[in-house]
Parts: C-alpha cells; sequence; structure tokens
C-alpha cells in the first residue's frame, strides 16, 4: 500500500523524494503526538497515513513545509549561563569595541636553550601494531 501511495505523493511534491520524506515524517510525528487525522486510520501506522493525507490532499502542504524551514531557521542563539536570547549582530559590535588587554611576559630567548647533541633515538624500537 505504502508504494502506491508514494507514486501518488510524487505528484503533490513536485516529483521530488526528498521534500516528500521530510513533509511524511514531519507529518507522522505530528500525527503520533495527537494530531487529528484527516484519513481514517484502517489500521495503517503513522507514516503511511501520513503519506496517505498527503495523497489525497488532505492537509495543507505549503502550511507543513513552512513550519519545517521556521523549525530549521536559526533565530538566535541562547546563553548557555541564563537562557536569554543574545543578538549576534549586537554580540559582534561588543566584541569589536571590546579593547584588548596586552600583557608582559618575560620570554627566554631561543638562544639560551641549549640542546644535547649526543641524544640519538636510531636505537629505540619502534615495531608498534597498527
Amino acid at each position: 500500500m505504502a508504494r502506491v501511495t508514494v507514486e501518488d505523493c510524487m505528484e503533490v511534491v513536485d516529483n521530488n523524494r526528498f521534500k516528500l520524506c521530510i513533509l511524511a515524517a514531519k507529518r507522522a510525528k505530528a500525527v503520533s503526538l495527537g494530531a487529528r487525522m484527516t484519513v481514517p486510520q484502517d489500521n495503517d501506522k503513522y507514516p503511511v497515513i501520513a503519506l496517505r493525507e498527503i495523497a489525497e490532499g488532505t492537509i495543507d502542504i505549503q502550511h507543513l513545509e513552512e513550519s519545517i524551514v521556521q523549525n530549521l531557521q536559526k533565530t538566535g542563539k541562547t546563553d548557555s549561563t541564563d537562557g536569554e536570547f543574545v543578538n549576534s549582530e549586537l554580540a559582534m559590535d561588543t566584541i569589536e569595541e571590546t579593547e584588548f588587554v596586552e600583557f608582559d611576559v618575560d620570554v627566554a630567548p631561543a638562544d639560551d636553550l641549549t640542546f644535547d647533541e649526543d641524544v640519538s633515538f636510531e636505537d629505540d624500537n619502534l615495531d608498534i601494531e597498527d
């Protein structure tokens, strides 16, 4: 039954199997969470019900597409400490305006370093099983 339903649905979603898969998955999840079915259940599982609804045109495909796109869009990032939304443009402006403090650190110059030239790793056993 699902194969015939998929072929019927292809006309509704402009012959795009990927779009059909995403729409049917979203609708099947909504039905499983309690959304009202627009076709009789007939002992079918939720994905088959979603495909039947799409094929028969009993649900608004455009509305379903818009809800998927809206859920996938990034509207703002939350601050992990207090859960408030952070405006990314404001955050970037703040970062650009922040004065950076330079620290004076005494680092020994490389000329002061000494190396023992007698050290050799040729005798080390490097037989390692991968």
